[in-house]
């Protein structure tokens, strides 16, 4: 693996640039935050991220259940 390869990721109506450059993730969120990953860290942090969402899902999907319990 080139260590010098410079991959740059970004879309459109988000806070946040990936980037990969000499063996490590980089990762901006704006003008003032940013970190340094390496790809294990970077991995680890998606799967973080990911079972935060589905666990933000389902809640808000208990709280969508009448009252009891039971789902209509």
């Amino acid at each position: 693996m080139d260590d010098d390869v410079l991959v740059t990721m970004a879309a459109h109506h988000v806070s946040f640039e990936v980037r990969y450059f000499r063996g490590k993730v980089h990762v901006d969120f704006g003008s003032s935050c940013g970190m340094q990953l390496t790809v294990e860290q970077a991995v680890a942090l998606r799967q973080l991220l990911d079972a935060g969402i589905a666990d933000a899902l389902a809640a808000a999907t208990v709280l969508e259940l009448p009252a009891g319990g039971d789902p209509a």
